[in-house]
C-alpha cells in the first residue's frame, strides 16, 4: 500500500482492519486459489479500477499508519 499499489489479499486475521474490500484492493476467502486468481486478473483488466484502488490505498498509509499519524494517536 505505501508503495501505490492496489492490494489482493486474503481475508486472514486482522487484514480487514487494513484493506477495505473494493476500496484500497480486493479480498478474497482464505485457501480459495480460484478466487485469488480471479481478483488478480481483475486487477489487471480493470486498470482504471485499480488506479483508483492503488491511489485509495497510498492514502489510506498515509493517513492511518506513517510516522505523523501514529505521533498523532500516540498523544492523542
Amino acid at each position: 500500500m505505501t508503495s501505490g499499489l492496489p492490494i489482493v489479499a486474503t481475508d486472514a486475521g486482522s487484514i480487514r482492519e487494513v484493506v477495505t474490500e473494493g476500496v484500497e484492493g480486493l479480498l478474497v476467502p482464505q485457501r480459495a486459489p480460484v478466487s485469488l486468481a480471479g481478483a488478480i486478473e481483475e486487477m489487471v483488466a480493470e486498470s482504471s479500477r485499480s488506479a483508483a484502488m492503488a491511489s485509495q490505498a497510498r492514502a489510506t498509509v498515509k493517513a492511518r499508519f506513517d510516522a505523523t499519524a501514529g505521533e498523532r494517536a500516540f498523544h492523542a
